[in-house]
């Protein structure tokens, strides 16, 4: 099972090298970790932004605005409407 390096793992070694190896930051130090969790957060954020537009493209590509809008004004809602209640 060593073979498998999860997302999570490579992205906190990247952040422990750019950190610790190439800025020279300790890691005892509380602006050392604060500078290592900025580093692997921010990557963390880049990476969901990303899957999140490639998701998003997909979905605009499978579902084009034009046959949306057209279902959306020919479907009937009136089996949704809520029943009027009287009050007394």
């Amino acid at each position: 099972m060593e073979q498998f390096i999860s997302v999570k793992t490579m992205i906190q070694r990247f952040a422990d090298w750019l950190v610790y190896g190439v800025f020279g930051m300790s890691a005892e130090t509380h602006f050392g970790s604060a500078v290592n969790f900025f580093f692997y957060d921010s990557v963390k954020i880049l990476i969901l932004l990303f899957l999140i537009s490639m998701v998003m493209g997909i979905v605009n590509a499978y579902f084009p605005i034009d046959k949306l809008r057209h279902y959306l004004t020919t479907v009937s809602y009136t089996h949704l409407t809520l029943p009027t209640t009287s009050r007394v």
